[in-house]
């Protein structure tokens, strides 16, 4: 076996020559959205976005960085990007222990986060806050236990409060606001004012919520041009609130609040307000009347607080249907987040698939009079596939499928953060028109491999040897697959396996190069080494210096038992040296994909036993007997057709695996080839179908559609 890093180089660079041997293979990817966390967690989605003094975006969230298991939860990130969404690897990525609602930035660069968050770690263990729910970061990421030590319990410690948004004001003192009480007295119950360095603003008074503490939780604040601050929240089950302070916390005396209502069957809340520059305000959240007036989701009010009916919503307004094509499954449309625009159009997002009887998933554009934009964006590009619409969460107002915040840096660059598969993953840039480019690069998993979202792999597909995991004990399911063999490479989004073609290329982590060369001691034995690498249509498995007797692959696949399969094993011969090649190629359930596998090993199959699962309900596939083999090759593909590989194409492809990853040496038959008198200088009696060849004044090439020395060539 030539060196591993050798066969590594030559695959990164030939790996077409091998794809190339079948017409029209599906391409693999992590499947993100179909992974399952047992815990109270919303799933991979980023949640909070803001713009740092760098010019930078930081961007929060659960698992749209990696998923990390501890005791069955997922946890948050806080990580920095570029307008350009290159990772900035030198910014630490403190991991909270539940969910990141908010982020603001203050004018040094520091980070305040806040959210329904217990504990820190910085990599160091897990750190209790003194105040539950509002930490901050240095700017590089790191945790400034300054602050924390500053706010010494600022926040009551019980189990539910939470902070839904903070505001950092002009001189970097933090407006904050949630579900939670102040440790000392109720005055300063779901709003406070801190200074900048975290201690509290005692002269921030709060009487309006103090003298109305029915008010369960308050959601989001907005600033008017002339410093007078917004709150909503919700009140009790069937009315929202909102109220409009003096920037001390006293009642703006001028400010009379809209009775906010829903009639229907579901909770009331005002979860977001915005001001546009004549001071209107513009609420949104789950109502359905404002003052008596009809109002959807989404109202405008007037600065003292009366409703605004030049604000147009001619037709049906915010509609969310199940199956929007039937116009059934009504569900009540939720607005998470409203931001207004220098031009005072409104960018709206929430949960939602229509607007006034026009196509639109999750986010949409106002015109000032409430009319919709029709020129921004493709009004169907946001998506995901869970179906379910309202979730409980710690604060009533966890929505699937929705955009959880909005950033606009300019009118050309607008950042979203939520839980959504399309256009991008979980996050993206939107320019002036609504046009989404990027989104989440990062890988999931560190073992096994995925599909897009063809569903060929219920579960996944994991790797194991006799040093981990017996065949006998994970056959029939994927086992433990925290004792499956690592992934030594970032494997593709969904993006990329939608489209290979797209500018973000293969998205892979700076921190993990692709395919990396790994000490294998743990799964192959002492003194081995192995990688695993994607390619476009082929995932490989290849590791040196092996010392073990089984091998096996393991995992769900989509054909769920219904289809046929076929095996097969094959002796082949690259550059004087056999090999063995063990064969499992299934066939796809309706319009779905299913994998096939093929492992290699040096010399004869004689003594090697092969296993696979007899009824295609599981994707089991193993090789026993094989110790002395010191190398082994797996290689995993599929037709996007779904249909059975044939004799033929499997054994093209392991051939031309073969013949790539080999020390090529060139043999001359001695014979001249038509009336070019160019010498034919392949192996008369090599047993590929495909001859390569060199010859003299073209090194390197390969010709095509031709017959030389009497053997058909490609």
């Amino acid at each position: 076996m030539e060196n591993i890093n050798s066969i590594l180089s030559k695959l990164n660079t030939g790996h077409g020559q091998i794809t190339d041997t079948v017409a029209d293979l599906f391409y693999f990817t992590d499947d993100q959205d179909t992974i399952v966390i047992d815990c109270n967690c919303d799933g991979q989605s980023v949640t909070a976005v803001a713009e740092h003094t760098s010019g930078d975006m930081i961007l929060a969230g659960e698992g749209f960085l990696d998923i990390q298991l501890e005791g069955g939860c997922c946890f948050s990130y806080v990580t920095k990007v570029s307008s350009s969404n290159v990772t900035d690897e030198s910014f630490t990525k403190t991991k909270f222990d539940l969910k990141v609602y908010t982020l603001g930035i203050q004018s040094t660069g520091k980070i305040i986060v806040g959210g329904w968050i217990q504990q820190y770690n910085s990599g160091a263990g897990w750190v209790n806050l003194y105040s539950k729910g509002l930490a901050r970061l240095n700017a590089d990421g790191t945790f400034d236990s300054t602050f924390d030590t500053n706010l010494n319990n600022i926040l009551d410690s019980g189990a539910d409060h939470v902070v839904n948004k903070v505001v950092v004001l002009s001189d970097d003192s933090i407006l904050v606001c949630g579900r939670f009480d102040y440790s000392v007295d109720s005055e300063h119950t779901r709003l406070i004012k801190l200074n900048s360095d975290g201690t509290l603003d005692e002269t921030f008074t709060n009487n309006v919520l103090e003298s109305d503490f029915d008010v369960s939780a308050i959601y989001d604040i907005a600033i008017d041009s002339s410093v007078k601050i917004i709150v909503v929240g919700g009140e009790s089950d069937s009315t929202g609130f909102i109220a409009k302070l003096n920037d001390d916390g006293t009642s703006d005396g001028s400010f009379t609040a809209p009775t906010v209502i829903q009639t229907q069957e579901y909770d009331c809340f005002l979860r977001t307000v915005a001001v546009q520059s004549d001071n209107k305000i513009i609420i949104g959240g789950v109502f359905d009347t404002v003052d008596s007036n009809a109002a959807i989701s989404i109202a405008r009010l007037n600065s003292n607080g009366t409703y605004d009916d030049t604000f147009s919503q001619t037709g049906s307004g915010l509609q969310y249907y199940s199956n929007p094509d039937a116009g059934d499954g009504f569900y009540y449309p939720y607005v998470s987040q409203i931001k207004v625009q220098s031009n005072d159009k409104l960018i709206v997002a929430g949960d939602f698939n229509s607007y006034n009887e026009s196509t639109r998933n999750y986010i949409c554009r106002l015109n000032i009079n409430g009319s919709l934009d029709a020129s921004f964006g493709n009004p169907t590009d946001f998506y995901n596939d869970n179906s379910n619409f309202y979730e409980e969460g710690i604060d009533n107002s966890s929505y699937n499928n929705c955009i959880y915040d909005i950033y606009i840096v300019s009118s050309s660059e607008i950042w979203v953060g939520g839980y959504f598969i399309q256009p991008k993953r979980y996050y993206a840039k939107l320019n002036g028109s609504g046009v989404a480019s990027f989104g989440s690069p990062f890988k999931i998993r560190t073992t096994g491999i995925r599909d897009s979202n063809f569903d060929m792999y219920d579960g996944a597909n994991f790797y194991n040897t006799d040093l981990t995991q017996t065949y006998s004990s994970i056959d029939g399911g994927e086992g433990d697959s925290d004792l499956s063999i690592p992934s030594t490479h970032t494997q593709m989004t969904n993006d990329v396996a939608d489209n290979p073609d797209d500018s973000m290329g293969y998205a892979y982590l700076p921190s993990n190069p692709d395919g990396s060369v790994m000490d294998g001691t743990s799964y192959f034995g002492a003194g081995s080494s192995y990688f695993t690498n994607m390619y476009p249509g082929m995932f490989v498995l290849v590791a040196a210096g092996v010392n073990i007797n089984q091998f096996s692959i393991t995992g769900d696949i989509g054909a769920d038992g219904d289809t046929t399969y076929a095996t097969d094993v094959l002796s082949l011969t690259s550059n004087g040296n056999s090999y063995s090649v063990f064969v499992k190629t299934v066939e796809a359930e309706s319009d779905e994909t299913a994998p096939t596998h093929l492992i290699i090993v040096p010399g004869t199959s004689d003594g090697i036993t092969h296993y696979y699962d007899e009824s295609t309900e599981y994707d089991d596939h193993a090789v026993e007997g094989i110790s002395g083999k010191t190398e082994l090759y797996a290689i995993t593909v599929s037709k996007k057709d779904g249909t059975l590989f044939t004799t033929e194409e499997y054994t093209d492809l392991a051939q031309q695996f073969l013949d790539v990853i080999s020390e090529f040496v060139v043999e001359s038959c001695g014979q001249t080839c038509g009336s070019t008198g160019i010498s034919c200088l392949t192996s008369n009696t090599c047993s590929c179908r495909k001859w390569r060849y060199f010859y003299s004044g073209m090194s390197g090439a390969y010709v095509p559609a031709i017959t030389v020395c009497n053997q058909q060539l490609f």
